[in-house]
């Protein structure tokens, strides 16, 4: 890693990059499951999920915590340590959390699990705390239905969990939304540097009206579309370098900076570097996430990270 990057662009993940979603994207994961399958885990958990890679997208992060729940009544009894690892090691995503569910109680007790899987009711608990009432009536239509919040003790992230059947059996009404507590990390001063001295894009995997609402909240929202990928724009997500050489091209970069929260972020710019030999590409990790501290900087450099950022206001002394 090194002290200075030269680029002539900047890509900025949202999550953990530009807000902080430890109150609101991650709450929302473990709370979700909490609430439907009457289980949780502590928030920290979430991250050995995002190690594991192939998570960008939150609802298939929040399925496989529930998965792990489900199977966990099954009969399964690994730690989500143990889990995350054997997710990783079949090449992360949602995917291979099915595969190695099904590997471990085989296929007739899979069936038995995947009956009570509903990940379209997972995702609409989700987007009802996160959003809250009134931006969920805007965004998702109808109204937010949640099951009550059980009295539980959260478990330690390397202890098993045992499911529930128990159905919902009450929906609240006039949710706040976790979307309201997403401190800003971009500093005024940054924002302003950045605007002025590179030009700027914005790779998510935020939905496109949910993204919106974070670049407004922290002044940039005149990005153009063309400068920006969501979740809207683009199938395969991170790390998948598609979109990241796309913004390439469209911002007519030599040098792009990638900055990002995870492992997977990181990853996404050293393989954009191998499918596009015309530039260069720098993975920058920030530790605003869920990587902190030596730790997280060893990840990262394990990563292939080009250099680690307190923040995403130490850019404007990291890049040349």
């Amino acid at each position: 890693m090194t002290d200075s990057l030269a680029a002539d662009a900047v890509v900025l993940d949202i999550d953990g990059v530009l807000v902080d979603v430890a109150g609101s994207y991650r709450r929302a994961i473990v709370e979700t499951v909490e609430r439907v399958h009457g289980r949780s885990v502590p928030r920290s958990a979430v991250q050995a999920f995002k190690d594991a890679g192939g998570f960008n997208n939150d609802w298939e992060l929040t399925y496989a915590l529930a998965l792990y729940v489900l199977a966990s009544a099954e009969g399964y009894d690994d730690s989500i340590d143990a889990y995350t690892d054997a997710i990783e090691h079949r090449g992360g995503g949602l995917d291979a959390a099915v595969a190695v569910v099904t590997d471990a109680l085989g296929a007739r007790a899979f069936e038995r699990v995947e009956e009570r899987w509903d990940r379209e009711h997972l995702r609409d608990v989700f987007q009802a705390l996160y959003l809250g009432t009134d931006l969920y009536r805007t965004l998702e239509g109808g109204e937010p239905s949640v099951p009550p919040k059980p009295g539980v003790t959260d478990v330690e992230p390397d202890a098993p969990v045992v499911g529930s059947d128990r159905e919902p059996t009450a929906s609240e009404s006039d949710l706040r939304g976790f979307i309201h507590d997403e401190p800003v990390i971009l500093a005024d001063g940054t924002r302003q540097w950045l605007q002025s001295t590179v030009e700027l894009g914005i790779l998510t995997g935020r939905p496109e009206a949910e993204a919106e609402i974070a670049l407004g909240r922290v002044g940039l929202d005149g990005i153009p579309a063309a400068h920006r990928f969501t979740m809207d724009d683009w199938g395969e997500g991170k790390p998948h370098p598609a979109a990241l050489t796309t913004l390439a091209e469209r911002l007519d970069a030599d040098a792009v900076a990638f900055v990002g929260d995870t492992l997977d972020d990181v990853r996404t710019a050293t393989n954009a570097a191998e499918a596009d030999a015309r530039r260069v590409y720098h993975g920058v990790g920030v530790l605003t996430g869920g990587l902190t501290g030596d730790d997280g900087r060893t990840a990262y450099a394990n990563a292939g990270a080009a250099a680690v950022c307190e923040s995403v206001n130490a850019l404007p002394d990291l890049l040349e």
